[in-house]
């Protein structure tokens, strides 16, 4: 119905009665939806909209069909535990409908032969009920129909310690209806899991989902608390330094992974101590258990040129230099003090022993290089640095023209531009990095003054901690965290060398058990054959051999990376690529105060908040 006229308005007043009589005049041969004249009349002396009531409902063709799975919502998108998402369509004749006027509707489609009906079966994670011939979901994830099978991949998965779940997430499931945090609840209950939701990050990826219209994966669902080991001892520099860079830790104490000056000693100098380790604090895992946090590791150190012991834990420097440490050794290394620019009026400067101590710059083209270190008061412009143990430039790192900056140790300057730096330490940057390229075997760091990495690509095989990673303006920045292989190539050429013997050997005398090879084997050249047979069980044991160090190196290397981490303590803007296990991770929003990390379980990198 579309309209009414009321009797105020020259109409008639309307009853049930009466509108069953005008559907007759309009030419309706099918008696009304029951109630629906009465609920018509009811509207309109209420004042309500009416026009939406169904009054007469025809019957539409029905078309034959084989039988099949008919899917219930939009698979595409997760389902929950609990959701029909298909149900067994058996096969139908086809069947005449009819209009509101009477009029036959035939159907549209005709299926020659016997119609087919189909064996469905419930596969992995699905229930099916024979009466009402219906398939549910027994987990939260993503349903397929494949073969007639119906499936559903789980979408939430732990990691190996328990500390995480990670999920897939949509704004909407595939029912349609609107996913909230609170409906994971559930599901983490079903895993057993104690903690509640992690609210904050479902609704931000539930936000992305609504603009992107893209499913967000490895998303986290809910998190324990990792434990935080203890702090290893760690050795204290006592002597005052020329420009204090250090920086305090969170326990108030001094960190000299982020020290950016090498100090100078002279004889009588008590120039360091050793500090003991410190306990953990235990994390709760997601079945709210506590896990024990490792202790910290004793710091054993050894004086070495020009250091003598003092007292306990103490260090006593007995000759003037630079003082450095390294792999456990405290020495002081002999300086050759340049007191000006490095340029044309000095020409290179090479020290065939000990380090250098420029009081000045270097200039474009220029090299410098010791086989301990190389200490800069100022800039470096376009040159070449090489040292043995550490570098520290108290200026920055320009490089328009070319150059490099090659450490066996640490490298520390105020802030790199068009920089390339290899260091087999850490890269300690006091500011800015702008379009540098870096590798460190060690860990990399700018979080001091502005901590902005800006376009180049930065490679670490430990860590990465800066305050920002990119630009507004969305600069190409590269961040790759890997893990130096192991020289695997002599392993691979014997293990090559090894796999063509044996086949050689298999195409003379086979391939089968030695017992039967010898039986097989005419008694006057069976002395020969067990030599054979002795010689090919050798190669076996070499390659079973290769083979198990090859795939205890990869699972090393691999538990290595997982530990590693990228931290950034303000924002990480897109146009941010992030490089870890083999995977890439192209950032396309603002993130604010992350970690990020490999999971060696997903295989995949995963985005926490600080």
């Amino acid at each position: 119905m579309s309209r009414y006229l009321p009797p105020d308005a020259g109409g008639r007043e309307l009853t049930p009665s009466l509108l069953r009589q005008q559907l007759q005049a309009a030419g309706v041969r099918i008696d009304p939806v029951p109630g629906a004249a009465e609920r018509i009349v009811e509207l309109i002396e209420n004042g309500q909209d009416f026009r939406k009531v169904v009054l007469v409902r025809g019957t539409p063709a029905e078309n034959p069909s084989h039988g099949h799975i008919q899917p219930l919502g939009d698979l595409r998108m997760p389902v929950f535990s609990g959701d029909i998402i298909a149900r067994k369509i058996s096969p139908t004749q086809g069947k005449a409908g009819q209009t509101i006027d009477g009029r036959a509707l035939e159907p549209t489609e005709h299926i020659d032969g016997k119609l087919q009906d189909v064996k469905a079966k419930a596969g992995d994670n699905v229930i099916f009920d024979p009466t009402e011939q219906t398939f549910t979901a027994k987990v939260y994830g993503i349903a397929s129909i494949r073969h007639n099978v119906v499936s559903v991949k789980p979408a939430l998965t732990l990691d190996d310690e328990a500390i995480y779940v990670v999920g897939t997430i949509y704004h909407k499931d595939a029912m349609g209806q609107e996913i909230t945090p609170e409906r994971f609840q559930p599901e983490l209950e079903r895993l057993g899991v104690l903690v509640p939701p992690s609210s904050e990050s479902i609704e931000e990826a539930l936000d992305i989902a609504r603009s992107t219209r893209r499913l967000q994966h490895n998303i986290v669902i809910a998190q324990g608390k990792e434990p935080i080991p203890g702090k290893d001892g760690w050795l204290e520099i006592l002597v005052e330094r020329e420009v204090d860079d250090s920086r305090e830790d969170d326990q108030g104490r001094i960190d000299y992974r982020h020290r950016a000056s090498l100090p100078m000693v002279k004889p009588g100098d008590m120039v360091a101590r050793v500090h003991e380790p410190e306990p953990g604090i235990g994390g709760i895992d997601l079945y709210d258990k506590t896990i024990p946090a490792k202790g910290g590791k004793r710091l054993s150190v050894s004086p070495g040129q020009g250091i003598r012991r003092r007292g306990a834990d103490g260090f006593e420097a007995v000759e003037q230099g630079l003082l450095l440490y390294e792999k456990g050794v405290l020495w002081v290394s002999p300086i050759l003090v340049v007191k000006r620019d490095v340029g044309l009026a000095t020409g290179h400067v090479q020290a065939e022993f000990g380090s250098v101590h420029i009081q000045g710059s270097v200039g474009a083209n220029m090299r410098v290089s010791a086989p301990e270190s190389v200490v800069v008061t100022d800039a470096v412009e376009s040159a070449r640095i090489q040292a043995g143990a550490d570098v520290e430039v108290r200026g920055g790192i320009l490089m328009p023209d070319g150059g490099y900056v090659r450490a066996g140790g640490k490298v520390m300057a105020q802030f790199a531009t068009n920089a390339r730096i290899e260091a087999g330490g850490d890269v300690v940057i006091g500011n800015n990095v702008t379009n540098a390229t870096i590798e460190t075997l060690g860990s990399f760091f700018a979080v001091k003054g502005k901590g902005v990495v800006q376009g180049g690509t930065i490679t670490s095989h430990h860590n990465v901690e800066v305050n920002e990673l990119g630009t507004e303006i969305g600069v190409p920045t590269t961040v790759v965290i890997t893990q130096r292989r192991r020289n695997n190539l002599p392993a691979l050429k014997a293990r090559g060398k090894i796999k063509r013997e044996l086949e050689r050997i298999a195409e003379r005398i086979g391939t089968g058990e030695p017992k039967a090879i010898l039986q097989a084997t005419p008694p006057a050249r069976r002395e020969a054959m067990a030599e054979v047979l002795k010689y090919r069980l050798r190669l076996e044991k070499r390659f079973q051999k290769i083979n198990e160090f090859m795939k205890k190196d990869t699972k090393k290397r691999r538990e290595t990376l997982s530990r590693c981490r990228i931290k950034v303590r303000r924002r990480i803007h897109p146009g941010v690529t992030i490089k870890i296990g083999g995977r890439v991770l192209a950032v396309d929003r603002t993130i604010d105060r992350s970690q990020i990390y490999w999971d060696h379980v997903s295989k995949s990198i995963l985005i926490t908040h600080l």
